[in-house]
């Protein structure tokens, strides 16, 4: 027992010396920080449906439409902890790999963080054929937090609506869409 106990001081002294945070400090320190800067952040975000959407058939294809969530957000940094609420819309397609009649589908939506000091962004979702799903965030802040711009990425499956969620909150505008290149003259 006091081998392991000077192998791990001796690790953390190290660690320390080198300007980083053991890992064991890390994970004990889960209280959510305010920050004035730009930071990278971590947490999750909880999903309920609170109004369905309106589902059809069309060109071989599952749409839906306006679906609305309520999500519960616990993150690293307090500026992206809350509630926000969500206008969701996806199509889903029948693949023909890697199993036959699975869907693959794409999402996409508005989200609303409520206050005067809340954000407004969009995203977009990516789900494969077990159900699997990406998503990709960004918005802009408002109020307090105006000037600031947040992307991040989440990852969940579609049996659990709890996302693990990482990003970039940063003060600037966001990135711009870029041009497609011009087509290549024969």
């Amino acid at each position: 027992m006091m081998r392991r106990l000077w192998v791990a001081g001796a690790a953390m002294v190290v660690c320390l010396t080198l300007g980083g945070v053991p890992a064991l400090a890390q994970e004990a320190s889960q209280e959510p920080s305010t920050s004035d800067g730009n930071v990278w952040y971590t947490g999750t975000m909880h999903c309920d449906l609170v109004a369905d959407g309106t589902k059809t058939y069309e060109a071989g294809s599952d749409h839906y439409r306006g679906g609305t969530y309520s999500c519960s957000r616990s993150m690293s940094d307090l500026r992206m902890t809350g509630s926000v609420t969500f206008l969701h819309n996806y199509d889903c397609f029948s693949l023909s790999t890697p199993m036959p009649r699975h869907g693959g589908c794409v999402g996409w939506g508005n989200l609303e963080w409520p206050g005067s000091d809340g954000w407004t962004g969009s995203y977009t979702i990516l789900e494969d054929a077990s159900g699997q799903q990406v998503a990709q965030f960004q918005g802009d802040g408002s109020g307090a937090n105006a000037g600031w711009t947040y992307i991040e990425s989440a990852t969940f499956s579609d049996a659990d609506l709890t996302m693990q969620v990482e990003g970039l909150l940063y003060q600037g505008p966001r990135p711009p869409a870029g041009e497609a290149p011009a087509a290549a003259s024969e």
